[in-house]
């Protein structure tokens, strides 16, 4: 497993701490899905990710939530100005602007298995999932 700080870094260069919220955010969604990567799990960030977070860090799951949300598109707006990363970290650049909620799945697909979101679904499409 990747370490999402570092693919942050990478994109977005080092220092914010929202940029800490959202890799933090991105190793829990990581370490929630599937062995095979396919289906994505239902997971959701107001229940399942963000109050662990704030109760670590002693602060507010929305302002975290919002925090990381921030940093989500920042990191997709970095993104979008280089396709090779884009097409290293999501696959293919998505027909319509992501939420922050799918950024942040595409950073744990990468994260976890280490190449794209993409990628994994097409290789799970051939053994028989969705």
């Amino acid at each position: 497993m990747l370490a999402a700080n570092s693919v942050i870094c990478t994109v977005v260069g080092p220092g914010r701490k929202s940029d800490a919220v959202l890799a933090m955010a991105v190793e829990r969604l990581a370490e929630k899905l599937p062995e095979e990567g396919c289906p994505p799990p239902e997971i959701t960030l107001r229940k399942d990710i963000f109050p662990q977070i704030a109760e670590e860090r002693g602060r507010n799951p929305l302002s975290l939530e919002r925090s990381a949300a921030r940093a989500a598109h920042r990191f997709y707006d970095m993104l979008e100005k280089d396709p090779a990363l884009m097409k290293t970290i999501v696959g293919e650049r998505p027909p319509i602007a992501p939420v922050p909620y799918e950024i942040m799945m595409y950073l744990a697909y990468y994260v976890r298995f280490g190449c794209s979101y993409y990628e994994v679904m097409r290789k799970n499409a051939g053994l028989g999932r969705p």
